[in-house]
């Protein structure tokens, strides 16, 4: 997150998804509240996608975990 220009919280979508079962949500449910983290400081997250450099590759902690 803090290397994203758009300072968007993907942890926070993920997570969010990942908990769906066991928070007893639907997964559209789920998706809804990812689109709205997501949508909270980047108003076009679809266009952003797909022409984002991917700046927070090089700080990402998974890296270290799995490459």
């Amino acid at each position: 997150m803090v290397a994203c220009p758009n300072e968007n919280d993907v942890r926070g979508c993920l997570t969010i998804i990942a908990q769906t079962e066991t928070s007893g949500r639907t997964y559209a449910e789920s998706l809804e509240k990812a689109w709205n983290i997501l949508t909270d400081t980047n108003p076009f997250p679809s266009t952003c996608g797909r022409v984002c450099p991917h700046l927070c590759q090089s700080d990402c902690n998974r890296g270290e975990k799995d490459g």
